[in-house]
């Protein structure tokens, strides 16, 4: 299972949680009983939408110098072309900056219209110019945008303009990185920037690692610790890391801190202009310099944004020089999934070569082939320029529904394949929005807790499952079943329609809601009075952590002479804030259970019956059945009483409590011991007996399996 919760790209039995390993109680939600008829499903085909989902495709992006010290704030409208931008602040206005010489001639006429010159001294940002960061972010967010901002002191083709004195270039990262870091929402990642021309970290005097080591140190202290930082190229990071490419890519990768190198990425702005984009990467065998195939080792691992913008180049010097575009030669396609692609600024400029090439050149599932690719057969005929636009980031398209109705609740079961480059860069809460198939009538919105899609990969499938309990007021009738996938932002409190959400690829018209941001998934027709069937979805309580989770029995297994059923754990459900379970059953001793891992409290069908035994254990070995005198065959009831902050046990009537008068679970006897009220010399908390039960809802909960 991931640690995420919901996903992972196949099913596989080492994925499946058993009782034992997920210290459960099992109960059932009972209440109106439905019976449901699936009569109609979403498209599993992709309709080769042009989709702006958060932090995926066509970046726009522009310069804009920050106002004179004391000048009035300014709001950049970062949302003005796309939702996505990489937004370029010039800090000229703070710099005295210096004239650039190249081979010893100064370049004065080139600086004769730059006017950054403030008191001829290097100063720290002022107010009204973090206000006019902050104002445009601010203004960002607010528009349900992502923004990835470069700052730099010149946006020409010219270095110079740096501070002469660098502890100030090092204060304005500190100054910029305070206002970034309030905004993890919006920017998943810096470009690095800072010195040269365009703020590409060359053409410079402080390109020497002594001077960029400081500059990504400064960054990477700024920032928070969980957003990524992008250099120019992987030279930088060598020397950062102090280390060579044949030593990082002979094992070093793996030595180093796990956080950094999560955090570690690259904006490309010589994109497919050379077949090592203008230097970015090299021929292989420097010292500090990577192929183009080791670039694709390390970013195949990781989860940042990559992308930047397409070299300029001419026609004749393309068709000459540069193979990327020839399948014969080169898979760019395969190099797009590896890298994990996921914006580009220039993707839409027309009058640039390499996009005019893309769209002359025609997508092929079969040309483009390689080992691992998803299903594109959607986009076979279309040109090459939309098929990588529409895909950087994710896209994902729902390639087959499931529907599981039980006692007023549910289970949906999506088949979710990631077509695009890369994965969902923010995270995600989901909702299942269920709306009558009329069009009128009542609309719910039910959360499902701890299931995101940010685990399936570019190019991955996902089987993605959904129990939720049908909410208070539902009738018998036909009925829509829809996912929100909300990519939350800080100031929005989690109820009614987010500014931004994930939408779907599927095809149709209906496929997805702008006014609800929800995407259709099936309508199902709703009906009384129907028995539950073996195998529909059940809920499990952990008395260990007070969490509730839902999943579905597997086929019985036999471990010695013990039949053990385990239970595939899916997600979690909404917790309530009163619960009431109840249980007859009869004592059984269990001689042996399989793989025990230490600290739970579960529930386990045994024999032929299926009847739920519970049991517990500590790290000493398995318990069985005990803290009140029961013998074997005996039939009791046991209740649980579940409420704000506390989980109660009860074994006919009886309160079960330690010494201490805490409440335990009737699981405290060594295998082979007479029950009694014991711990055998273990605390509650040892056993993982204490829970604590979040209050999330007004309504109570009452919960029964008899």
């Amino acid at each position: 299972m991931k640690t995420q919760g919901t996903t992972g790209t196949e099913v596989s039995p080492s994925s499946l949680l058993s009782l034992a390993a997920a210290g459960a109680v099992l109960v059932f939600v009972a209440g109106a009983a439905f019976a449901a008829e699936v009569t109609a499903v979403v498209s599993p085909r992709d309709g080769t939408a042009q989709i702006d989902n958060p932090g995926c495709g066509f970046a726009g992006g522009s310069w804009s110098t920050l106002p004179v010290p004391n000048g009035p704030t300014e709001i950049a409208n970062l949302c003005l072309s796309s939702p996505n931008c990489t937004k370029l602040w010039s800090l000229q206005k703070y710099s005295k900056g210096y004239v650039y010489t190249v081979n010893g001639e100064a370049q004065t006429n080139h600086y004769a219209h730059v006017t950054n010159f403030v008191g001829g001294a290097d100063i720290p940002l002022t107010e009204n110019a973090l206000l006019s960061i902050s104002n445009s972010l601010l203004a960002c967010r607010q528009n349900g945008g992502t923004c990835i901002p470069r700052f730099a002191y010149t946006w020409d083709g010219w270095g110079g303009t740096e501070p002469d004195d660098f502890s100030v270039l090092l204060t304005h990262i500190r100054q910029l990185g305070q206002v970034v870091s309030q905004f993890r929402d919006v920017v998943p990642a810096v470009e690095c920037g800072m010195i040269g021309a365009y703020g590409e970290m060359h053409t410079s005097r402080y390109t020497a690692a002594e001077y960029q080591n400081q500059i990504v140190g400064a960054w990477l202290d700024s920032l928070p610790s969980d957003m990524a930082l992008l250099v120019r190229s992987p030279s930088v990071w060598m020397r950062y890391l102090g280390t060579t490419t044949p030593q990082f890519f002979g094992g070093g990768m793996d030595a180093v801190d796990a956080r950094l190198r999560s955090r570690m990425g690259f904006y490309n702005d010589g994109y497919l202009g050379t077949n090592w984009d203008y230097g970015t990467w090299g021929n292989g065998g420097g010292a500090h310099s990577w192929s183009r195939r080791e670039a694709r080792e390390f970013l195949r691992r990781q989860a940042v944004p990559y992308g930047g913008e397409f070299a300029g180049i001419s026609s004749d010097y393309f068709d000459e020089n540069v193979h990327l575009l020839d399948p014969a030669r080169f898979n760019i396609v395969q190099e797009w999934y590896d890298t994990h692609l996921s914006y580009l600024r220039t993707i839409r400029a027309t009058n640039m070569t390499i996009c005019q090439k893309l769209a002359g050149t025609t997508f092929d599932s079969a040309t483009w082939a390689f080992d691992g690719m998803p299903d594109l057969r959607e986009y076979d005929g279309i040109d090459l320029r939309k098929f990588c636009e529409d895909h950087m980031g994710c896209r994902f398209v729902v390639r087959s529904v499931g529907y599981a109705g039980a006692v007023n609740a549910a289970a949906l079961s999506l088949t979710v394949e990631n077509t695009g480059f890369g994965q969902l860069l923010f995270d995600d809460a989901l909702e299942v929005v269920i709306s009558a198939a009329d069009g009128g009538g009542a609309r719910f919105c039910v959360p499902v807790r701890d299931v995101s899609l940010r685990g399936i990969c570019g190019g991955e499938t996902g089987v993605v499952e959904l129990p939720f309990a049908y909410p208070v007021g539902m009738e018998p009738g036909e009925w829509n079943f829809a996912l929100r996938v909300r990519v939350p932002l800080a100031d929005e409190d989690g109820r009614g329609v987010p500014r931004r959400a994930v939408r779907f690829a599927n095809e149709g018209d209906g496929a997805y809601d702008f006014a609800v941001k929800a995407n259709y998934l099936c309508t199902v027709s709703l009906e009384r009075d129907v028995d539950i069937a073996e195998g529909d979805i059940w809920f499990a309580h952990s008395a260990a952590s007070g969490r509730s989770v839902g999943g579905r029995w597997c086929e019985p297994r036999v471990s010695g002479d013990v039949t053990v059923r385990e239970f595939a754990i899916d997600r979690s459900k909404p917790r309530r804030t009163a619960g009431v379970v109840e249980f007859d059953i009869t004592a059984e001793l269990l001689s042996s259970i399989p793989e025990p891992d230490g600290g739970a409290a579960s529930f386990v069908f045994l024999s032929d019956s299926w009847r739920p035994v519970p049991y517990g254990y500590t790290g000493d070995g398995w318990l069985r059945l005990g803290g009140v005198e029961v013998c074997e065959g005996q039939s009791v009831r046991l209740k649980v009483v579940l409420s704000p902050g506390k989980v109660e046990y009860w074994l006919d009537g009886v309160a079960l409590t330690d010494d201490a008068g805490r409440s335990v679970f009737p699981a405290a006897a060594p295998v082979g011991a007479s029950p009694s009220l014991s711990l055998a010399g273990v605390k509650p908390v040892d056993i993982g007996f204490v829970a604590t039960l979040e209050s999330l809802g007004p309504e109570p909960l009452t919960l029964r399996l008899r």
